[in-house]
């Protein structure tokens, strides 16, 4: 089954976002992109997971996770992925629990997706086992051609902490919650709000000063659509 995306569009304001100017502006190469550590308002300039179908392609697949020397910790039992994709495809996820001795399949699915090339988000289906500690994630885009590209990565479940709490109760602003997200590693959480966030402000420098940091070398793509998605196909 596939499905058509419609761009959701929001009456939200940049003063309703809470967006203020980054504590720190990115250092920048001469080509104009971010350098490898550096940082701005709480972005991270770890680079993200990302595979080209072909060599000369100028639009990746991309998995807007910052890799992380640790596993990329999550508050949610079914947390939400956002990608990049350069075409209409079928996507392949599989989720893996961490046991000891090796990795166990709990979870796949196979899902397409008809659009423009753009960000879509993907939400761990409720039919899908509750996170409950640490798994490995993988994405399989189908290039085409019996071609295909796969990345992944690791992820686990983690409780509040009170300190936790009370930092998310105090964030005035969503750009303050990005930051003790990110302060925490809650990469999948800080991810999405700071998309949703950009979809709500298009048009804020900041918030796509922030994009661009985490999209790292490729950066050009901050200006393409943010996608709905998705329907999920038969379960494999």
């Amino acid at each position: 089954m596939e499905s058509t995306f419609a761009i959701s569009k929001t009456s939200d304001t940049r003063e309703k976002a809470g967006v203020k100017k980054p504590d720190k502006v990115a250092n920048k190469d001469r080509r104009g992109n971010p350098s490898e550590g550096s940082t701005t308002g709480g972005g991270t300039r770890a680079p993200i997971p990302s595979s080209k179908c072909n060599d000369n392609d100028k639009k990746p697949f991309l998995v807007l996770i910052p890799l992380q020397p640790e596993t990329v910790g999550t508050l949610t039992s079914h947390p939400t992925f956002w990608l990049y994709i350069p075409h209409s495809s079928s996507i392949n996820f599989v989720l893996k629990e961490k046991v000891f001795g090796g990795d166990k399949i709990i979870y796949k699915t196979k899902f397409n997706v008809e659009s423009e090339p753009g960000f879509i988000s993907w939400q761990l289906p409720s039919s899908a086992p509750p996170l409950e500690g640490s798994y490995g994630w993988e994405f399989t885009f189908d290039c085409g051609n019996d071609k295909q590209v796969t990345l992944d990565g690791e992820i686990f479940r983690q409780d509040a902490t009170e300190s936790l709490i009370s930092e998310l109760k105090l964030a005035e602003t969503v750009i303050d919650k990005i930051d003790v997200y990110q302060k925490n590693s809650l990469l999948p959480e800080s991810v999405n709000e700071l998309v949703n966030l950009r979809r709500s402000n298009p048009d804020d420098p900041e918030i796509n000063d922030r994009l661009k940091i985490l999209l790292g070398n490729y950066n050009d793509l901050v200006d393409d659509p943010i996608q709905d998605c998705c329907e999920i196909g038969k379960k494999e």
